[in-house]
């Protein structure tokens, strides 16, 4: 998604709730079902300026996801311990379309 006019998006929260503090990017990418909190500042602008939010394409072979290497497969009847270090990219983790016992 971006700001028509250009400007960055400020995204102040997530999923998780509120970030610790507001991030600045030019076009923040969001999963199906993520939410994200975001904030603009219209007082630079006119009353008759207009802005709006758009959706930008996305690629999903960009991100390699047409198939599941052997090693990333969840082998039946085991248990897997996942550390996740998520960093400073103010994005949720999660596993989507299953159950997981956290």
């Amino acid at each position: 998604m971006a700001w028509s006019d250009g400007s960055d998006v400020i995204v102040i929260g997530t999923d998780g709730g509120l970030l610790p503090q507001p991030v600045r990017k030019p076009h923040p990418m969001l999963a199906p079902g993520e939410r994200a909190e975001i904030w603009k500042d219209f007082s630079g602008m006119n009353t008759d300026d207009e802005v709006w939010m758009q959706s930008l394409p996305f690629n999903v072979e960009t991100f390699g996801m047409k198939e599941v290497a052997d090693w990333e497969q969840v082998k039946l009847n085991t248990t897997e311990i996942w550390e996740f270090i998520n960093g400073d990219s103010g994005r949720g983790m999660g596993i989507a379309g299953y159950d997981a016992e956290l």
